[in-house]
C-alpha cells in the first residue's frame, strides 16, 4: 500500500500574504504516517483482511485531554466491521461491563475474552500536554487553515453543484470560526484538538477503504465531548465532523479510490445516556487505561488499571499506541509497545 504524499500539500507559514486554496494537513500528520508505516500499518492490514467481506465498518472513539490528574491525555479509536446489529452489540457490552471505566472497581473476566475475540482494532493517541500546532503564531495559523478552507469551498460550490447547499452552509460555519478566532483571547486548544481529531479520524477511514475498496458505508461515533460543542450555537454542523468529512474526500481523491463510500456520524444526545454508549465504553475502558498509565515510573492507580493492561492491551496486536509530541523544537510520533514482563505492569518499549 501507498502511503498519502503530504509533501504535495503546501507548507503553511504564519505570515504568508498569500492565503492558499484548500483543506491543509497539519505538520504532524506526516511524522504520525511514518511512524505508522513502519509496523503498525501490517497490524492494521491484517486486521482489515480478516473482515475484507464486511461492507459497512465504524469507527468509536473516547478521550482523556485536560485532565490534570492523569500524566497522558489520550485519544481513542475503536475501528470495527459491522458485524453484529448495534443493538446487540450494546446488549452484550451491556452485560458484561454496566459502568464506565471511572464507576467501576473490577473488570469482569468475561469482558475481557469478549474484547480479545471481538473484530476490534484500537489506535490510541498519545499527545503531549503542551502542545501547539504553531508555537510562533497558532492563532494566525488558524486563521490561514480556515481561510484557505474556505476559498476551496467557494471553488467547489462551482465545480460540484449537486453538493452547493452543503458547501454554502459549510462555508457559513467557518465564517463563524473565524468571527472566533478574530476575538483577543479564542479558544486555541479546543481547535487544535479539534484539528487532531479530524485529520487521525479522516486518516484511519482511508486507510480502512485503502484496503476494503467496495465499503458502502462508513461511520464515526464520538463519545460526548467539547469538540462536538465548539459555538454550537451558531454552527450548524460540528467543526469536527467538516474536517473530517473534507478532509476523508481529499485523501481519497489524492489516492484516487473511486468507491468513497456514504460518511455517517453518529450525533449523541445533549443530555442523559448516548444511544450507543455502550460501544463506546469499549474506548472509555482502554482510554482511561492508557491515560492513567505513568509511563516514566511504570505505575498505574489503581488494580482495574493494572488488571486491563496486564489482561488485555500487554502484548495484544489488537492495541496500536502512539504518542504526537508536538513541540518548539519539533513535531515527531513514536510507537509505543506495551509488553508483558516485570511487575506491576509490565515493561514498555519506546520507538520511533
Amino acid at each position: 500500500m501507498e502511503k498519502f504524499d503530504f509533501t504535495t500539500f503546501k507548507k503553511f507559514r504564519h505570515d504568508d500574504p498569500h492565503v492558499p486554496t484548500g483543506f491543509w494537513f497539519p505538520t504532524f500528520m506526516e511524522p504520525f504516517q511514518e511512524t505508522f508505516y513502519k509496523s503498525g500499518v501490517n497490524t492494521f492490514h491484517s486486521f482489515l483482511k480478516k473482515h475484507y467481506q464486511c461492507k459497512k465498518w465504524m469507527l468509536f472513539s473516547d478521550y482523556v485531554i485536560a485532565d490534570k490528574s492523569k500524566p497522558n491525555d489520550v485519544m481513542t479509536l475503536m475501528i470495527i466491521p459491522y458485524f453484529i446489529s448495534l443493538a446487540d452489540l450494546k446488549s452484550i457490552i451491556n452485560d458484561l461491563q454496566s459502568k464506565d471505566i471511572k464507576h467501576t472497581k473490577f473488570i469482569n473476566n468475561e469482558f475481557i475474552s469478549f474484547v480479545n475475540d471481538a473484530p476490534v482494532l484500537f489506535v490510541n493517541i498519545l499527545m503531549n500536554k503542551n502542545r501547539k500546532l504553531d508555537f510562533f503564531d497558532e492563532k494566525r495559523t488558524f486563521q490561514i487553515y480556515t481561510e484557505s478552507a474556505i476559498k476551496m469551498l467557494k471553488r467547489w460550490c462551482r465545480t460540484t453543484p449537486e453538493n452547493r447547499t452543503r458547501f454554502e452552509d459549510e462555508i457559513k460555519d467557518l465564517n463563524s470560526m473565524q468571527q472566533e478566532l478574530k476575538k483577543q483571547s479564542p479558544n486555541l486548544s479546543l481547535l487544535r484538538d479539534i484539528f487532531i481529531v479530524g485529520n487521525i479520524v479522516a486518516y484511519l477511514m482511508c486507510e480502512t477503504l485503502k484496503f476494503i475498496k467496495d465499503i458502502e458505508i462508513i461511520g464515526w461515533f464520538s463519545d460526548r465531548d467539547k469538540i462536538l460543542d465548539y459555538k454550537k450555537k451558531h454552527i450548524k454542523t460540528p467543526l469536527v465532523e467538516i474536517f473530517i468529512a473534507n478532509y476523508f474526500h481529499i485523501l481519497s481523491k489524492t489516492q484516487s479510490l473511486q468507491n468513497e463510500p456514504n460518511l455517517v456520524f453518529g450525533l449523541p444526545e445533549e443530555t442523559g445516556t448516548v444511544w450507543y454508549d455502550e460501544c463506546n465504553r469499549l474506548c472509555d475502558y482502554i482510554c482511561g487505561t492508557i491515560a492513567d498509565y505513568n509511563l516514566v515510573n511504570n505505575s498505574s492507580t489503581h488494580n482495574k488499571f493494572i488488571f486491563i493492561l496486564e489482561k488485555l492491551i500487554a502484548s495484544n496486536d489488537k492495541f496500536l499506541i502512539y504518542s504526537i509530541e508536538m513541540t518548539k523544537k519539533q513535531v515527531c510520533a513514536k510507537r509505543i509497545t506495551v509488553n508483558k514482563g516485570e511487575c506491576p505492569v509490565g515493561t514498555f518499549v519506546l520507538y520511533a
